[in-house]
């Protein structure tokens, strides 16, 4: 009997095994070899002497910092404003529900778009000579093509953040909105009934309760903004340039001795990621211990009033 409920227990840690398979040994391995080979491990030349002196090397760069701030520049911008406009394209699909029906698909098809596939598009669009450049040129409302302002490629990482918009912003709005529409309407017709305007209703009902939501999907959005490459390799600036196009570029130099350089920069890229990840576990955390407690306070209050 009590094997069975061995069984019973592990079954479905059992049926994870395949995923973990991936995420342990795929995954897992991969950081572990980049992490020893950014300490210097490089047998095939003769380094087996771990050091952090290349992390120090990374740190102490003048480029370190002038690529840091413009990483975190893009991901915080790109992050604030897909949160915002995500969750009020999410306020309105709970309000417009049944008017706008078709829109609860077509907010999607970005989604569905890879995000180098979107990079190309915005360049062909938003590009000095492309498309808009090009109408607003035959319609004669520019002169030259280059009087059109730069948007892609330039120093502020413009093209990097509308590529990122253009497709975060439907991640967050399905983040949310799936949430929202799930929230009891007895709420709604509750704070209604007791005066509450829409306002109030949605500030002090709908938007709280959503909060965990709203905060995960953000954070995802910032750690994936903050590490991603194709996109800033691509529609990005030479100078400056994000952490990972950085690492890149010293990853295929031909001094195979700067090789643990640019794993260092990808180390601390993902070391920025796990505290994001670190910071939303002890929110929702904090989140949830604070609800409990509340909810606890409410039974006992409850249990004494009657």
């Amino acid at each position: 009997m009590s094997g069975q409920i061995i069984i019973a227990k592990l079954k479905p840690y059992l049926k994870l095994l395949p995923v973990l398979f991936v995420v342990v040994f795929l995954f897992g391995g991969g950081l572990v070899l980049g992490l020893v080979r950014s300490l210097g491990y490089q047998p095939l030349l003769g380094k087996t002497h771990l050091t952090l002196k290349f992390y120090s090397q990374v740190l102490k760069n003048p480029d370190f910092l002038v690529n840091f701030k413009y990483t975190l520049f893009i991901a915080s911008i790109s992050t604030l404003l897909s949160t915002i406009i995500g969750v009020l394209l999410a306020m309105l699909l709970v309000v417009k529900a049944r008017e706008w029906q078709n829109l609860r698909l077509l907010y999607k098809l970005p989604m569905m778009v890879p995000h180098m596939v979107a990079a190309f598009m915005i360049t062909d669009f938003l590009n000095q000579g492309g498309l808009i450049a090009r109408l607003l040129f035959h319609l004669g409302l520019i002169e030259r093509m280059e009087q059109f302002p730069i948007l892609v490629y330039d120093r502020y990482g413009l093209g990097i953040i509308l590529v990122y918009l253009w497709k975060e912003i439907p991640f967050i709005t399905l983040m949310v909105f799936s949430v929202m529409e799930k929230i009891n309407t007895h709420f709604w017709d509750a704070a209604a009934n007791l005066g509450a305007s829409s306002i109030q209703i949605w500030t002090k009902i709908i938007l709280p309760l959503s909060w965990p939501s709203i905060i995960s999907a953000a954070i995802i959005v910032f750690a994936f903004t903050f590490g991603a490459f194709e996109i800033p390799y691509l529609v990005g600036s030479i100078y400056p340039t994000t952490l990972s196009v950085w690492a890149f570029k010293s990853h295929i130099n031909a001094d195979l001795y700067r090789r643990p350089e640019s794993l260092a920069i990808s180390m601390i890229i993902a070391f920025i990621s796990m505290i994001s990840v670190w910071i939303y576990l002890k929110f929702s955390n904090a989140y949830l211990d604070e609800k409990i407690l509340h909810q606890n306070r409410q039974n006992q209050e409850g249990g004494r009033g009657c």
